[in-house]
């Protein structure tokens, strides 16, 4: 029977949103590890060429936790990422990092970090749940020359072996199906859940559950980008005013310079 694996790895928008904003306050290059869970099921579909055993398996990063876990040389602290493991209630998915204005290639420096850290995700106790080759997302943004327009964007990839290259991994972004801002309250957010659902696609995200500090965080990002953009837009009016001013008084000048020139003439 032939035998095929299709990998989907997914994230809530309000998780990778609120990460982003954690790292824009923290300031300078941030790093941390991803948990969450994954699931695994095999299916058997039939085609014409016969049956097809597919093993379907969903990785669900749902918290970015900031974590410093290994120093400038990139040799990773095994008792701070051990107990900050062995103290998160959801599974080790894999870790990140975020470089603003840089493009998100693997460096040499996170390439060891990341050998480092799958020799020792090998000997974590797995209690039974699914293992997948370990994670790495690289997080970025960049602005436009006056700042007025902010770019967020990430890449995750992965490698089945230490020996074997990067290859990347799509990411697809889950939102609330709900379009009713009313309907919020009632999500609960599965970035939070104790247990993982039995239907990972049936999952919601709640705003009320996301901790007040956090929130905190995501509510000051955003009003500080308001407020860049209600000042660009005055700076914008005023500028429209100084030329106005400036195309009236060009148009006197003009006007002046050519009378004189009429006079000179005469």
């Amino acid at each position: 029977m032939e035998k095929d694996r299709v990998v989907r790895l997914t994230t809530p928008g309000v998780g990778l949103a609120l990460s982003f904003a954690e790292c824009l306050v923290a300031g300078g290059d941030s790093y941390g590890l991803l948990f969450g869970a994954i699931e695994e099921k095999v299916v058997s579909t039939v085609t014409d060429s016969g049956t097809k055993e597919v093993t379907k398996v969903n990785i669900d990063v749902q918290v970015y936790r900031q974590l410093r876990f290994f120093g400038a040389y990139g040799k990773v602290e095994e008792e701070v990422f051990a107990e900050a493991v062995e103290s998160h209630p959801q599974q080790l998915i894999g870790w990140f990092v975020f470089r603003a204005n840089t493009p998100m290639r693997v460096s040499v420096k996170e390439h060891s970090v990341h050998a480092q850290l799958e020799v020792l995700a090998a000997s974590l106790e797995t209690n039974g749940q699914c293992s997948a080759p370990l994670l790495f997302g690289m997080l970025t943004n960049s602005a436009t020359t006056n700042n007025s327009t902010q770019s967020m964007d990430y890449r995750f990839v992965s490698r089945a072996g230490e020996k074997l290259p990067f290859t990347s991994m799509e990411l697809n972004i889950t939102n609330p199906e709900h379009k009713s801002q009313a309907e919020y309250g009632e999500f609960s957010a599965f970035s939070r859940l104790a247990q993982k659902s039995e239907d990972v696609d049936q999952r919601v995200v709640s705003f009320t559950d996301i901790p007040s500090q956090e929130l905190q965080v995501l509510h000051s990002f955003a009003d500080g980008q308001q407020k860049r953009l209600n000042d660009l837009i005055e700076e914008l009016e005023l500028a429209d005013v100084e030329e106005l001013k400036l195309a009236a008084e060009l148009e006197a000048l003009q006007t002046e310079h050519a009378s004189l020139q009429a006079k000179n003439v005469a």
